[in-house]
């Protein structure tokens, strides 16, 4: 009785939760701004926090995962909210590169745990059943739909009480951290006796499907396909969420302008989510390939307009509508991606390969990241996108041809080793 209660209370909390928790709230419309003009860091620096902040996903991805299988998925999710608070006390509070960088650490910890606990703590949750992927995917769709929605109307508001205080966001974006922690509190870890006893085997029992993992990671033409595709693309999309701002800023947009532009990205990337799986029946092993495509064009065009003597109202409308395109995709990419590594194979495969995806994810997105922060270092925004479109265009083109005879083919299609066996 005390299970089901446990069960129920946490499947009815985790959409409420995740409407605070998903993300940080007020932030992300403003980060660029606040970083160059209350810290004063240049813009190449601002996007190497972002390089390190991956980089540092990558050394503790491992670590924190072990701390999650003894402490439990509800400690893992309230001990991530708050080293989060802490996290964003040091943005508020930083002076220099050096102290936001702290902060960049903090945050990295904090999502590590968060991305361990909180899904898996739903998937814990929910009864054993035949619907019960679907039940997980119902309740995880409506927190994010809830937080996208949230999220949009946070950001918009960011960048009109920037103009007012450019403290005021960072603020606001501290007391959402507060919330989604209170809320956390409010979980009940389900563990029976049994599991309990066997606590400390769950690491040893981890290491050793991780193990499996990485042999199947290694010997799989398609999974090793997949990782490094994805993993450029959604470099890309880290480099984009970044350069969308910076470029924003550079052509004379002001801070509400930006944060209502932002609010509108976010909507398009949740709505546009949903169509997901059409896009992909559509395209089959074309998907990730077509979407870097549309980035690297996109990329080379908006650089292109920037540098065009083309009016102000005329150069921005542009910009947003291939900026609200791109929201889209990239909404339909997080989609996608998970269907994709779903399809390989069991609930104990599956852990590590999502370690091992959120590794190789953010090895990409940290290499991306950095070369963009040098591009930016010597080029001007509007000639930084340009350059990194072009890369983009030829890395495309090249695992196009690569990758057409290894994803999206019918499963007995397949070789024996692009299967796990448990």
């Amino acid at each position: 009785m005390k299970e089901t209660l446990a069960r129920k209370n946490n499947m009815k909390l985790y959409p409420y939760y995740m409407m605070f928790a998903y993300d940080l709230l007020f932030y992300y419309a403003i980060r660029i701004m606040f970083f160059a003009d209350v810290v004063n860091i240049p813009e190449y620096q601002i996007v190497m926090l972002s390089a390190l902040y991956c980089l540092f996903r990558i050394i503790v991805q491992f670590p924190l995962t072990i701390v999650v299988t003894y402490i439990g998925k509800r400690n893992g999710t309230i001990l991530g909210n708050i080293i989060n608070i802490f996290s964003m006390i040091f943005v508020i509070f930083s002076q220099n590169f050096g102290m936001a960088l702290f902060a960049q650490f903090l945050s990295a910890a904090a999502f590590s745990l968060k991305d361990v606990s909180e899904a898996n703590l739903l998937t814990e949750s929910i009864p054993e059943s035949k619907g019960r992927a679907d039940i997980f995917t119902r309740i995880d769709t409506k927190g994010f739909k809830w937080h996208c929605i949230f999220s949009a109307l946070t950001s918009a508001a960011s960048g009109f009480l920037y103009s007012v205080n450019m403290y005021l966001p960072m603020v606001l974006c501290l007391f959402m951290v507060v919330i989604s922690t209170i809320i956390s509190f409010n979980f009940e870890d389900i563990v029976h006796e049994k599991e309990k006893k066997e606590k400390k085997m769950t690491a040893k029992e981890y290491y050793r499907e991780l193990k499996k993992g990485i042999k199947l990671s290694v010997n799989s033409k398609r999974l090793r396909t997949l990782l490094i595709f994805s993993g450029i693309v959604s470099g890309a999309l880290t480099i984009f969420d970044l350069y969308k701002l910076t470029l924003m800023q550079d052509i004379g947009m002001n801070a509400g302008v930006i944060g209502a532009a932002y609010a509108l990205f976010i909507l398009l990337k949740g709505l546009y989510s949903s169509r997901a799986i059409k896009i992909n029946k559509m395209f089959r092993n074309r998907t990730l390939s077509n979407i870097l495509l549309i980035f690297a064009v996109s990329f080379i065009f908006m650089g292109i307009v920037a540098l065009l003597n083309f009016e102000f109202v005329t150069k921005s409308v542009i910009i947003i509508l291939i900026l609200l395109i791109l929201s889209a995709i990239s909404g339909m990419f997080l989609i996608v991606i998970k269907k994709y590594f779903n399809n390989f194979a069991n609930d104990k495969i599956l852990a590590p390969i999502y370690m091992i995806k959120s590794i190789v994810f953010n090895i990409f997105a940290s290499v991306i990241t950095f070369a963009g922060s040098g591009t930016l270092k010597i080029l001007n925004i509007k000639y930084a996108i340009i350059v990194l479109g072009f890369i983009f265009l030829f890395v495309a083109l090249v695992l196009t041809n690569y990758s057409k005879d290894k994803l999206g083919l019918d499963p007995s299609e397949y070789n024996k080793k692009d299967i796990y066996k448990a």
